[in-house]
C-alpha cells in the first residue's frame, strides 16, 4: 500500500467534523466560488459572478504559453452524494504525482462532515483546476454544483460568507470580480425567487449549454434505473432546448459512489459497467411510463429510439458508468478515479475533435466571452433560447486576411437583413469585393490586369469566405409539417438536429440546403470575374476621356480614378437592401470601406476605417494629420466640419507605458 495515497485518502473521507475547522476551511474555499444566486430583500435574485474562471486561467497561465482551450467537466448531484469529495480525490491524487506539488497546491472542494449531512456543504457552483491538464493546451476545470433537492436550507459555505461579508482579506489570492445580474424575471415569476428553482433551472442550463462533461454522482446504486437515469433525462430535459446552435451536446458519466467491495469484480471496469447496467435498463423504454414518455417525444421527431442507449444519446453525445467503492478501500479507490479521470479526459479529447470539425473551438477569452454572454442572457431571458451563432457574430476575433474579411461583411449582411436567399446575398456582395479586390491592385500597384491577378491572389480567399459563411452562418432549409424553420446552421446542427428559433427540437436528421459552397462556389468566382471585367472597362474608358495633368504622376491619377469608381460602388451596394443604408454597416473588426484592413480610426457618423482607405479619401492637413469632410461609405452626405485624424508616423516605434507603484 501507497502510504502517501493512504494518508490523502484518509483526510479526504475522515474531514473535521468541529465547526470551527469546518469554517476555517470554507473561508478558505469561499475564493474558488464561481457563480451563484444570492437573496435580495428589496428586489429579485442577485446572480453573482465572482469573476473565477478568469482567475484560474490567469493563474495557470504559462510564460510564452500558445492558445490554450479550456475543458468543462460539471458534476451534478443529490446533496450529499459526494460530489465535492470526488472533485478533491481527483485534485489531490493528481497533484501527488506533480514534482514540486507541496510548493504550489492545488484548490479542492471542503467535504463535508456526516455528522451534518443533513444540510448542503457546498453552496452556488465552485470552479478548480484539474493538477495534471491545468498548464496544458487543454485544461480541465472541474465545477462543483450545489447539490439538487437542497430545498431552501442555505448551504454552510453561504452561512459563513453571509457572516464574512465585511471581511476582504483572502490572504492575497487572486479576484477578478464580476458583475451582479439581476434575475429579471424573478419579477413576475414568483418560483424564481427560491433557492431551489436556480439549482434546478438556471444552474443546469448554464452548465449543460457549456459543459463539456457532465458526471452525476449518486450514492444509492441499487435503484439504477430509478435514480440515476432519471436524475440524468430529468436535468438534461431543462435544458436541452434552452441553446440553439450548440456546437456538440455533453458527454455523461455515472458514478456510483460507496459501492460495496464485493460486487463482481468485472464491474470496476468502467467498459463492463456501462454495458452491463445499460442491458439491464434497455427495455425500459417500453416498460417504464416515465421513460416510455421520453421515447415516444423522441420517436414522434424521427429518431429511432430501440432501447435506453438510445434514448440518452438523444440528450449526451455517449454515457460512462464508474464505481467508485466505499470507504475503506484505498488502493482500489485510488486505481478507479485514475480511471475516471482516463476516462474524463477521453470524452473532453472527443468534445474538443467535435468543435473543431465545426469549427467552434473557443479559446480561454472566446469561451469567457460565451460564458459572459451565457450570464446575461439566462438571467434576463426564461423561455429564449441562447444562441451561439449571435454570440460568434459579435464577438468575430481579428480577421487574418481578405477571406476573413469577406465573411465578416456577409455575417453583417445576414445579421442586418435577414436574407433568405443565399445566391441573391453573395450576388449582390460580388459588385463590392470586387471593386475592393480592383482598388487593392491599384492602391499596391500590381502589375497586370485585375481580372489576370484574380486566380492567383484572391479567388482561394473568397472561396473560403463562401465556403465558411455556409458552415456558420447559413440555417438549416428544413420546415416542419406545423411550417417551424430549422435554424441551427451546419457546423452545429449534429448535436441537436432540427431546432426552431424558440429552442424546440422539431425533428431529428441532418442537415439541408440547396445552397451550399460546393453547389456555388463556381458560380461565385463568375459573379466576381463579371464585375470586375466589367470595372476595368470603366475604369479604362474613363481614364482615356480625361488624361491626367502634366505633374500628376499616372500612378497617383490611377489611384484617384479607381477610388472615384469604389465610392460609387460602395454608394450603389449600400443602398441594394430596400430599408437599410450604410449606417446600420459598422464594425471594429473589418474596414467595410476596402474589405483588406483592421479599422482604426472612427468617422462621426459611426464608421471606423483603414489608415490606407482614410489617407485615400481625405487631405493632408499637417505631417501626421489627414482632413475628412466626408465617409466614403456614403459620400453624399458631408460632416458638418472637417473631421480631423492623427496618425502614427510612418517610421515610429513601439512605445511602452510602465505604471509604476499602483496598488490596488
Amino acid at each position: 500500500m501507497d502510504k502517501d495515497i493512504y494518508e490523502r485518502l484518509q483526510r479526504i473521507l475522515d474531514p473535521p467534523e468541529s465547526v470551527s475547522e469546518l469554517s476555517l476551511l470554507h473561508q478558505e474555499d469561499e475564493s474558488t466560488t464561481w457563480f451563484g444566486i444570492e437573496k435580495d430583500p428589496n428586489g429579485p435574485p442577485i446572480f453573482q459572478d465572482h469573476g473565477r474562471f478568469a482567475a484560474l486561467m490567469a493563474d495557470t497561465k504559462q510564460p510564452n504559453a500558445g492558445v490554450r482551450y479550456p475543458q468543462l467537466v460539471s458534476f451534478v448531484g443529490e446533496t450529499g452524494a459526494g460530489k465535492s469529495t470526488l472533485i478533491k480525490m481527483l485534485v489531490s491524487l493528481k497533484e501527488h504525482k506533480l514534482p514540486n506539488h507541496a510548493d504550489m497546491p492545488f484548490e479542492s472542494p471542503v467535504v463535508g462532515s456526516m455528522k451534518h449531512d443533513k444540510s448542503p456543504t457546498s453552496g452556488d457552483v465552485h470552479l478548480y483546476a484539474d493538477p495534471e491538464t491545468a498548464f496544458t493546451r487543454l485544461p480541465m476545470l472541474y465545477a462543483d454544483c450545489e447539490g439538487l433537492r437542497g430545498g431552501e436550507i442555505e448551504p454552510a459555505a453561504n452561512k459563513l460568507r453571509q457572516k464574512n461579508r465585511g471581511n476582504h482579506n483572502q490572504g492575497g489570492k487572486r479576484f477578478f470580480g464580476g458583475q451582479p445580474r439581476e434575475l429579471v424575471y424573478a419579477k413576475s415569476n414568483s418560483e424564481a425567487r427560491n433557492r431551489e428553482w436556480a439549482v434546478k433551472r438556471v444552474y443546469p442550463r448554464l452548465l449543460y449549454t457549456f459543459s463539456d462533461v457532465i458526471v452525476f454522482v449518486l450514492r444509492n446504486t441499487r435503484t439504477f434505473e430509478s435514480s440515476a437515469l432519471t436524475l440524468l433525462l430529468d436535468w438534461a430535459s431543462t435544458s436541452l432546448e434552452s441553446s440553439i446552435n450548440q456546437p456538440t451536446i455533453p458527454h455523461a458519466i455515472i458514478v456510483l459512489n460507496a459501492t460495496n467491495p464485493g460486487v463482481d469484480q468485472d464491474e470496476w471496469d468502467i467498459p463492463t459497467a456501462t454495458e452491463r447496467l445499460m442491458q439491464h435498463v434497455a427495455n425500459a423504454v417500453y416498460e417504464n411510463p416515465f421513460f416510455v414518455k421520453y421515447a415516444d417525444h423522441w420517436r414522434k421527431k424521427g429518431r429511432r429510439i430501440k432501447d435506453m442507449l438510445d434514448l440518452v444519446r438523444c440528450y449526451y453525445a455517449d454515457i460512462s458508468v464508474v464505481r467508485i467503492p466505499e470507504k475503506g478501500r484505498y488502493m482500489l479507490t485510488n486505481a478507479q478515479i485514475d480511471k475516471l479521470h482516463h476516462k474524463i479526459v477521453l470524452h473532453c479529447d472527443a468534445s474538443f475533435s467535435a468543435k473543431d470539425d465545426a469549427h467552434m473551438l473557443s479559446n480561454v477569452e472566446e469561451l469567457d466571452a460565451y460564458l459572459q454572454a451565457g450570464f446575461d442572457h439566462f438571467t434576463t431571458k426564461e423561455d429564449q433560447p441562447f444562441n451561439f451563432v449571435d454570440v460568434a457574430l459579435r464577438n468575430n476575433p481579428i480577421p487574418r486576411d481578405f477571406g476573413d474579411h469577406i465573411l465578416a461583411m456577409a455575417a453583417k449582411i445576414r445579421e442586418v437583413t435577414h436574407v433568405c436567399d443565399g445566391p441573391h446575398l453573395f450576388n449582390i456582395l460580388s459588385s463590392m469585393v470586387a471593386s475592393c479586390i480592383f482598388t487593392d491592385c491599384i492602391r499596391a500597384s500590381r502589375p497586370g490586369k485585375a481580372m489576370d491577378l484574380f486566380d492567383k491572389f484572391y479567388a482561394n480567399s473568397c472561396v473560403a469566405a463562401l465556403e465558411h459563411f455556409c458552415d456558420k452562418y447559413w440555417p438549416c432549409s428544413f420546415v416542419s409539417r406545423k411550417g417551424k424553420a430549422c435554424v441551427n446552421v451546419r457546423s452545429s446542427h449534429f448535436a441537436k438536429g432540427h431546432q426552431a428559433m424558440g429552442g424546440k427540437i422539431i425533428a431529428s436528421g441532418p442537415y439541408k440546403s440547396e445552397f451550399s459552397c460546393f453547389a456555388f462556389s463556381d458560380q461565385w468566382k463568375i459573379y466576381l470575374k463579371r464585375r470586375l471585367k466589367h470595372i476595368e472597362a470603366v475604369f479604362h474608358e474613363r481614364r482615356n476621356a480625361s488624361m491626367p495633368k502634366k505633374d500628376d504622376p499616372l500612378t497617383v491619377y490611377d489611384r484617384n480614378l479607381a477610388y472615384s469608381l469604389h465610392m460609387e460602388c460602395m454608394g450603389s451596394f449600400f443602398s441594394s437592401y430596400e430599408g437599410y443604408n450604410a449606417s446600420k454597416f459598422t464594425s471594429l473588426t473589418t474596414c467595410y470601406c476596402c474589405l483588406m484592413e483592421v479599422p482604426e480610426h472612427p468617422l462621426p457618423c459611426g464608421h471606423v476605417l483603414c489608415t490606407g482607405c482614410v489617407k485615400a479619401y481625405g487631405y493632408q492637413h499637417e505631417a501626421n494629420s489627414i482632413l475628412m469632410d466626408f465617409c466614403p461609405l456614403h459620400s453624399e452626405q458631408s460632416f458638418s466640419r472637417s473631421w480631423i485624424i492623427h496618425c502614427k508616423p510612418e517610421y515610429a516605434g513601439v512605445r511602452i507605458l510602465a505604471l509604476d507603484g499602483f496598488v490596488t
